[in-house]
């Protein structure tokens, strides 16, 4: 289906009459919505500071005590059981749950993680998403992972059906993916390892086609909702660790909490809003209700680029023809940024903009190459993908970007 839009010649003199830096106006024919930014930063600090927190030195001492005494391999069965009725009775048994998913014994991760499942506390998906990325014993990942599944959240499937086609590691992930299956009433005909590993696909792929975003806040993910808010102010500034720990848990949540990454996206702070934007981005449609709001930051000199990309990845077909100007524009960047935005914004009318590109041998390389991806992506009758074959089989361009974007082109990607 076209946008209802004037032709793209129009909107070309439009946007050519801005400054580099000016936002694109329009006296006729299509325009922007007004660029509103607020400041967002104390909000999102507000609402932050109801999320679970790090209690005071002495507790957090005492709790890591009690930890090690109830699931350390080391303790004793009734110093085990003793500490372990102590610790779960404790008023903040979550904190050091979640303090003992660092503990340097995997036996001791793998039982925090296990009663974070156990005790349904939703506000732990965050954390145990960023230590799937940092564990590396077998079985405590195995466990960490079943306990996001045990929260409704199964982003990290992938991680165990990889460990069960390790023959170095399947034996230890076996407890926690039978808990999985079982749970799920997923359990295999065939009990081999590669059919467990499929089994466990399976889920992940049925979980992936149910998420969604949502404006309205979960009941009885007041926590979470707390500690996403806090995880999004940490954007603003220039930590690599904070912006890391945002993207994992937003890209990989279950239900997305549009609200709040509307606040980041309409955000006055810049560093808070480039990153939102990036999250919207990797979200690809499940962001698609950003896209109005996406679409203002085109008139945003900071965010511009960043909002070419994700206009792209969610879909919003109204950015087709500011797209299209900047796929003929004098920017290179936005040239690169538009010529592999317009292949997933699956508008039709991009094809022969994009065909002449390709075509054209003398093209600047980059935007060629993004160009024949966003063709392919529209089209499927390889003139995209041939070039893209055509350039590696001649050492013409970057190896690695060449096949990534071919791989985007498989189908299920």
């Amino acid at each position: 289906m076209k946008p209802r839009c004037a032709s793209w010649a129009a909107v070309a003199l439009v946007l050519a009459s801005c400054g580099a830096g000016e936002a694109p106006t329009a006296a006729a024919g299509p325009s922007l919505p007004p660029l509103m930014l607020s400041s967002r930063l104390a909000a999102l600090e507000e609402l932050g500071s109801t999320a679970p927190g790090v209690p005071d030195e002495r507790t957090r001492s005492e709790l890591s005590e009690l930890v090690a005494a109830a699931y350390s391999s080391i303790a004793s069965p009734d110093m085990q059981a003793e500490a372990g009725r102590w610790l779960l009775a404790h008023d903040e048994v979550f904190a050091g749950l979640e303090e003992g998913l660092r503990h340097p014994e995997a036996a001791v991760r793998a039982s925090c993680a296990f009663q974070l499942g156990e005790r349904g506390e939703r506000a732990a998906v965050p954390t145990l998403l960023w230590r799937v990325r940092q564990e590396f014993d077998p079985a405590a990942l195995a466990w960490i992972v079943a306990a996001l599944d045990r929260l409704g959240n199964r982003a990290s499937l992938p991680r165990l059906a990889e460990l069960l086609r390790d023959e170095a590691r399947c034996e230890s992930a076996l407890p926690a993916t039978d808990a999985i299956l079982l749970r799920a009433d997923a359990w295999p005909e065939e009990r081999s390892w590669e059919a467990l590993a499929t089994a466990v696909e399976a889920l992940h792929v049925s979980w992936r086609s149910a998420r969604r975003g949502t404006f309205e806040r979960e009941a009885g993910d007041e926590r979470l909702h707390a500690r996403l808010a806090a995880l999004l102010a940490g954007l603003d500034g220039f930590q690599l660790k904070p912006v890391d720990e945002a993207r994992t848990a937003f890209t990989q949540l279950t239900t997305l909490p549009l609200d709040l990454l509307s606040l980041g996206v309409t955000a006055q702070e810049r560093y808070l809003r480039v990153h939102t934007v990036e999250i919207a981005r990797d979200l690809g449609s499940l962001a698609a209700p950003l896209g109005p709001e996406l679409l203002a930051l085109l008139g945003d000199p900071v965010t511009r680029l960043y909002a070419v990309e994700a206009l792209g990845e969610v879909g919003h077909a109204e950015a087709l023809p500011f797209l299209l100007v900047f796929l003929s524009g004098d920017d290179l960047e936005l040239r690169v940024a538009a010529a592999m935005a317009l292949g997933p914004l699956g508008q039709e009318s991009a094809v022969e903009p994009l065909r002449a590109i390709v075509q054209a041998a003398t093209e600047n390389p980059d935007v060629r190459v993004r160009a024949a991806f966003s063709l392919e992506h529209l089209t499927r009758d390889g003139t995209g993908a041939d070039l893209l074959r055509d350039l590696i089989a001649r050492e013409a361009y970057h190896a690695p970007t060449l096949r990534e974007l071919l791989a985007r082109l498989e189908p299920g990607t």
